[in-house]
């Protein structure tokens, strides 16, 4: 299925007779390509230019299968650099492309299976429905559209202001057609209802589907990357390379690398006590200090999270310009005028005004991240096995370490976020309904602690003066 790829897509398969070390020009030249934000084209390139292109490619793979980091910066690159040479595709192109993504499940071809269908040109749907989709629902091939976009505008007192303008941008042809993708492959697009729901397919342009594109290129080119780490990690002649190719990166650190803190925030405020954080907070926020990046939804469920703890939209700001991917190259003013509006959307300063909630437990497990439903049993076990092992574990910490595993087993991941709750704060709950509920009386609980040893603090002093 990968031969098939066009040869821009950087998941083909080309076979390379070049060495690690014969590699390493062309990968340090995609370096500065992308420090120097280019967008280059293979499609006219001779074939030895794409075997160079391809080999640098598959060497700072390599690299990034031994640093979260760089795994991170490369994901990110690669798949802006796939993005931009998707609108420039033909139509069979990009079909391939679709095909391939949502087309084949994991280790499908493996067992032999026959491949599902899962995407279908608009004369296929109708052809299977018996319904003429054109005219029924009036589906015409739309040649552009408008989008609200940040402008920098130079006022007359000399001032520059940002601006959101309505801007009018034209679909590349291959774009324009409608298809079909099956429901399942594109969720966060079918919750939005931004296409035509029928008979369990999402009908729409190709260009409305081409962020699920991009985001289902830069997943599997993450699974590409770890499937290699064991081979760096036993392949001793890779060292040297790998790390020539990091000092390299080095000469960029301000283009690509930006220090990542721990704390959140300013002392005294709740969204810095990472200890009162529910598990899928914790989680996503350690994911994202490593390596800077965390798919649209879980920036979305962190954001408001920390808004409603009270984290302002400029401190969240800075929150993000500290740790995002996407900070790469910029100053935190050039930062602000890229994400500001989208920051300051969730707290209803711009756009339609809407003053967004934390979703609850039953959502977050449903849409978007919870650990108690996506990760393994024993992964979460061992997890919380090392968290205590520096830390006074309760007297039943074994029975209620197993019950949450339990939990999870029996797929319960409110009760199994519960029995977290009990481990670490000493007090049983049902079941968690909601992260903020969570960190609340978390919150409360260390307050009631505080309070108390205060308390007998005094007393002791009391009894001490009156001993004298």
């Amino acid at each position: 299925m990968e031969e098939k790829l066009p040869v821009w897509c950087l998941l083909k398969k080309i076979p390379i007779e070049l060495s690690p070390k014969e590699a390493l020009g062309f990968a340090k030249e995609r370096i500065d390509k992308f420090a120097r934000r280019e967008s280059w084209s293979v499609q006219e390139n001779s074939s030895e230019d794409i075997i160079q292109e391809f080999a640098g490619h598959i060497l700072l793979r390599v690299a990034a299968a031994s640093d979260p980091k760089f795994s991170a910066w490369l994901v990110e690159f690669e798949g802006d650099l796939f993005d931009n040479r998707l609108t420039k595709a033909s139509f069979s192109d990009v079909m391939t492309l679709i095909h391939y993504f949502f087309d084949q499940d994991k280790d499908q071809d493996k067992n032999g299976q026959d491949k599902i269908i899962r995407v279908k040109t608009l004369e296929e749907i109708e052809e299977e429905l018996d319904i003429d989709l054109k005219i029924k629902y009036q589906l015409i091939e739309l040649r552009e559209f408008s989008r609200y976009e940040k402008k920098r505008i130079k006022e007359s007192d000399g001032r520059t202001t940002i601006r959101i303008v309505r801007q009018t941008k034209s679909v590349p042809k291959a774009l324009r057609k409608h298809v079909g993708i099956h429901f399942t492959k594109v969720p966060i697009l079918v919750s939005k209802r931004r296409m035509l729901l029928l008979g369990g397919w999402a009908i729409a342009p190709l260009f409305i589907f081409q962020g699920s594109i991009k985001r289902a290129f830069e997943d599997r080119l993450r699974i590409k990357i770890q499937e290699i780490q064991e081979l760096v990690k036993d392949d001793n002649s890779l060292r040297p390379i790998i790390r020539e190719l990091k000092a390299y990166m080095k000469l960029y650190e301000k283009e690509f690398v930006v220090p990542s803190k721990t704390e959140i925030g300013i002392k005294g405020v709740i969204y810095n006590r990472l200890d009162l954080f529910p598990e899928c907070m914790n989680q996503l926020l350690l994911t994202l200090t490593e390596i800077g990046h965390l798919p649209h939804g879980e920036r979305w469920v962190l954001g408001v999270f920390l808004k409603q703890l009270g984290m302002s939209a400029e401190d969240q700001k800075r929150f993000w310009y500290q740790r995002a991917v996407d900070n790469i190259g910029l100053t935190f003013e050039d930062f602000s005028a890229k994400v500001g509006y989208s920051i300051d959307h969730l707290y209803g300063k711009v756009g339609s005004g809407v003053d967004y909630n934390t979703p609850k437990c039953e959502t977050i497990i449903s849409t978007y991240f919870c650990p108690f439903a996506k990760k393994s049993a024993d992964e979460i076990g061992m997890r919380f096995q090392k968290e205590f092992e520096e830390k006074e574990k309760p007297t039943e910490f074994d029975q209620i370490l197993e019950d949450l595993i339990e939990h999870m087993i029996n797929n319960q991941p409110r009760t199994a976020c519960a029995k977290l709750f009990e481990l670490r704060y000493g007090k049983k709950v049902k079941r968690i309904n909601h992260p903020l509920i969570y960190t609340r009386e978390a919150a409360d609980l260390l307050k009631e602690k505080m309070k108390k040893n205060v308390k007998e603090k005094n007393q002791t002093e009391i009894k001490e003066d009156l001993n004298k």
